[in-house]
């Protein structure tokens, strides 16, 4: 964690980086829960930590790290606290900004590697290393229109290039034939979940409805017929 970003929304003040020698009742309870805090990152990760984490016995870690970080953006955290807090592996002042940001890492990742036309925008959708970032675009896009959206992450979203905050018909199309594409090359080892299956069936099934109706358009149909395997029979890809 960056110091800048360890700054962020609170007083700065003198840091005081060891307990004093005389504890309060309150500071032995600290000590006590940071020691606490410090075994849980060590054997499960704080990834794991959530709102109520309880460990034995029977103290609630999860809230207490919320009250260390209201403490800490009020400036008001014992400077032995904070330092003892931020040694600990994947600690973060601001958790959801910091998930934010290791997502916003990964699209950019992503779009680099693959591009555009390669993200299944949908729930679910596109999933990389582990995160589905197309499930996680499209709340984004839906928070948007609700004005909903953080702004920083917003700017930067914007200065990733070709972002947009809606998805055109060419995109969602493009996106599932290179699905499409996907499955047919990699077959199980995409490690596609039953329910994108079925949206990606529904979708050939109704280019197939089209192109019987001859409404298909024709550039589509080039690319549905460059894809491994096709057919334009039910029985087909």
């Amino acid at each position: 964690m960056s110091r800048l970003s360890a700054t962020r929304g609170r007083r700065p003040r003198k840091r005081t980086r060891r307990p004093p020698r005389r504890l309060t009742a309150i500071q032995e309870k600290n000590l006590w829960r940071l020691s606490l805090l410090r075994h849980f990152a060590d054997t499960s990760g704080l990834d794991k930590l959530k709102k109520n984490t309880r460990v034995a016995p029977g103290v609630n870690l999860g809230r207490w790290a919320r009250f260390c970080r209201e403490k800490y953006r009020a400036g008001e955290i014992d400077g032995w606290l904070e330092d003892g807090l931020e040694r600990i592996e994947g600690w973060e002042w601001h958790p959801v900004d910091a998930r934010l940001r290791r997502k916003l890492e990964l699209l950019k990742l992503f779009v680099k590697e693959r591009g555009w036309r390669s993200l299944l925008v949908a729930n679910p959708g596109t999933r990389f290393r582990d995160v589905d970032l197309g499930a996680w675009v499209m709340h984004l896009r839906i928070g948007h229109r609700r004005k909903h959206t953080t702004p920083w992450l917003a700017r930067e979203l914007e200065r990733i290039p070709g972002w947009s905050w809606g998805l055109t018909r060419d995109e969602s199309h493009g996106a599932m034939l290179q699905l499409l594409e996907d499955y047919r090359r990699l077959g199980a080892a995409l490690g596609m979940v039953p329910l994108e299956i079925e949206r990606l069936g529904k979708w050939v099934h109704n280019q197939r409805t089209l192109r019987r109706m001859s409404k298909l358009p024709r550039g589509r149909a080039t690319l549905l017929k460059a894809v491994l395997g096709w057919t334009w029979d039910r029985s087909g890809t």
